[in-house]
């Protein structure tokens, strides 16, 4: 005989399993953390916010990983990932993986909006958001719209966000709104956030015991009362070691409720800074690095490296810093050219080259020729080029140092190499040909016309026969007419390749001479 009790457990066990069962494949795992579900198309996140805004508290205690960049711009309007109608929104840990959703875009006049509506004691890590366009009418962000940490503690960290977010209540470029017991680490936003009470270019509003710290936002906030350049209210939370590098914080000139990190601090903040040129609106702004509007910081001072790794700048510890294509930081910096960035994304700092211009296309038979070039653009990082013979031809061509040396006419190709060019480990290559003629050449061939001793310790001589010589240059392998070396005694120059350029009544002859 089966108890009611019985019964009901059997049922819920059920239940549970059904839940369970339903659960779509997406790209592959089971959900534990050892094999987390893959996220490898946009259909697969698709499927993941069907899931969770059906189940109510959708993912809880499963795992998620991103396994490739997804572009949703086939999504024209885009559902978030725990919507109105989940109950507490998304409950499992979602891995970015270090990669990047792009073209998101959501237009939903609901409470909750984002890449993720709502999320509670859920963590979100190591994910990019670009060129998201986020419109809802209050809690909404470019990641997520409400992150509450109540059933657990959620945290984001090593996210970010580019794009914009508009609307009305409780906006911010990473989150909406936050509360009870939430952390936000290591995040970024450049998106610039637009709406009307309660604005922030990081977050909204942060409310009861969430911790923001080691982040920055340098969108552009516009709003019309509470506007803050990292919250639009601190309300009961903490925001520490956080960076308000926004060109412009605004709101409505009525009203007094503007400031570079917040307008309102109910709870604490710790050694915060801000872009002393930001424009507030003509809102008066006390500098303080506990306080609303945080402590001046030039831009040279937000993009250098030491800014961030000098411990005192800051309440506890300085941030994870090095220079971008260090290991071993959670941020990279390109110092003196950018704000911070997470290492993850692996971002160079090398400004590469596009083209190599005016490059010589003409040559004469022995006679030595400078290679040089213009390299565009005119600041890019690395212009040192290395000059190799692709195809000689019938030129018989070599290149020695910056000097091109061909001994018969044609047509040689050349490929000019700049190392690390385009980014750290590829190369800049471009190729060139070079015509090789003849000036006078034929008449010297009659002629006997001969350096020695070659190689030589210092002085040379010439055979020229009956041939009268005008004038005598020598030019190092790199082109360099070396004078007052009109002589023949090179005792004073270093060991290595020269060029002796003889200029006679009938012609200019070369010759390659090693000093040793």
């Amino acid at each position: 005989m089966v108890t009611g009790v019985a019964c009901l457990a059997a049922f819920l066990m059920f239940s549970f399993q059904t839940v369970m069962a339903q659960h779509p494949p997406l790209g592959g795992g089971d959900g534990t953390g050892g094999n987390p579900y893959q996220i490898s198309t946009p259909a697969h996140l698709k499927a993941l916010a069907d899931y969770v805004n059906a189940a109510g508290e959708g993912g809880n205690g499963l795992f998620y990983k991103v396994m490739n960049d997804l572009d949703m711009s086939s999504y024209t309007n885009w559902i978030p990932i725990g919507n109105l109608k989940s109950a507490n929104g998304f409950r499992g840990t979602f891995n970015g993986n270090d990669k990047v959703i792009r073209n998101l875009v959501l237009d939903q006049g609901t409470q909750g909006t984002g890449l993720f509506g709502k999320i509670t004691g859920a963590t979100i890590s190591n994910l990019g958001l670009e060129d998201c366009d986020i419109f809802g009418s209050t809690h909404a962000g470019g990641l997520v719209g409400e992150c509450a940490g109540y059933m657990g503690t959620a945290l984001i960290s090593n996210c970010y966000v580019t794009g914009k977010v508009r609307g009305q209540d409780y906006l911010g470029g990473l989150v909406g709104y936050t509360w009870e017991g939430a952390s936000i680490e290591n995040c970024y936003s450049t998106a610039t956030v637009e709406g009307t009470n309660y604005i922030g270019g990081l977050v909204g509003d942060n409310s009861d015991y969430v911790m923001i710290r080691n982040c920055y936002a340098s969108g552009n906030v516009t709003g019309y009362r509470y506007v803050g350049g990292i919250a639009g209210r601190n309300a009961g939370g903490i925001i520490r070691n956080c960076v308000a590098a926004n060109n412009l914080v605004k709101g409505n000139p009525g009203w007094p409720e503007t400031n570079r990190i917040t307008p309102i601090d109910q709870g604490s903040l710790q050694m915060n800074y801000a872009l002393a040129t930001m424009d507030v609106g003509g809102v008066p702004v006390v500098p303080n690095p506990n306080g609303l509007a945080g402590a001046d910081a030039t831009l040279a001072e937000l993009q250098s490296l030491s800014f961030y790794t000098t411990t005192s700048n800051w309440y506890d510890n300085a941030w994870s810093m090095a220079l971008a294509g260090n290991s071993g930081s959670v941020w990279n910096i390109c110092d003196g050219k950018s704000l911070p960035f997470l290492a993850w994304q692996g971002i160079s700092c090398i400004v590469p080259v596009t083209n190599i211009t005016d490059v010589p296309e003409k040559a004469t038979v022995n006679a030595p020729l400078a290679l040089t070039a213009t390299i565009e653009p005119e600041d890019a990082t690395n212009q040192t080029i290395v000059w190799s013979v692709t195809d000689a031809g019938t030129t018989n061509a070599g290149i020695y140092g910056n000097t091109f040396l061909a001994t018969a006419i044609g047509t040689a190709i050349i490929t000019a190499t700049i190392k690390d060019g385009v980014k750290t480990g590829e190369d800049y290559e471009q190729i060139f040909s070079i015509a090789v003629g003849e000036v006078g050449i034929d008449e010297l061939q009659n002629y006997m016309l001969d350096i020695y001793p070659n190689p030589t310790t210092g002085k040379l001589k010439i055979e020229n026969g009956e041939l009268k010589i005008e004038n005598v240059e020598i030019y190092d392998m790199y082109g360099r007419n070396l004078t007052p070396h009109t002589s023949l005694d090179i005792s004073d120059l270093s060991n290595g390749i020269y060029f002796v350029k003889i200029t006679t009544e009938k012609g200019v002859v070369t010759k390659k001479v090693v000093k040793q």
